[in-house]
């Protein structure tokens, strides 16, 4: 989908916004509802404040349920291809698409463990921090 400025995004409808922002929290368009009440927003970062604020004001059991929606890195539905397209850019972008099996081996065991957040962490970063977690 091409971008939108945000005076196009004001005036998705909401079956719209939730078609074109629904997966902006993996496997959660609850959030996009949700987001699209807020309108209109002032800019770029007034939505994405928008989405935070949505999320931090989740109750614990509400984070954890997100959480649990979002795949392991490099798991069972990265191996079968099976991500969604933000997910598959956003592992192989870390190099997870590019796992020896000791790493992968590695960080099937730290999925079981820990959450890790791609954001800004590359390969050799995260298979040398996480251990250090426990």
């Amino acid at each position: 989908m091409a971008s939108l400025a945000i005076a196009e995004v004001n005036k998705l409808d909401s079956e719209e916004f939730i078609e074109v922002f629904g997966n902006v929290v993996e496997n959660c368009k609850l959030a996009a509802a949700a987001v699209w009440s807020h309108k209109p927003f002032q800019d770029v970062d007034h939505l994405n404040q928008t989405i935070a604020d949505f999320l931090d004001a989740l109750p614990q059991k509400g984070k954890e349920g997100v959480l649990r929606c979002h795949p392991d890195l490099a798991g069972r539905l990265a191996q079968a291809g099976q991500l969604t397209t933000e997910s598959t850019q956003e592992q192989k972008s870390a190099g997870l698409d590019q796992l020896t099996q000791d790493e992968l081996s590695t960080l099937t065991d730290l999925n079981q463990q820990y959450c890790i957040c791609l954001l800004h962490l590359r390969t050799p970063l995260w298979l040398t921090s996480c251990p250090l977690q426990h």
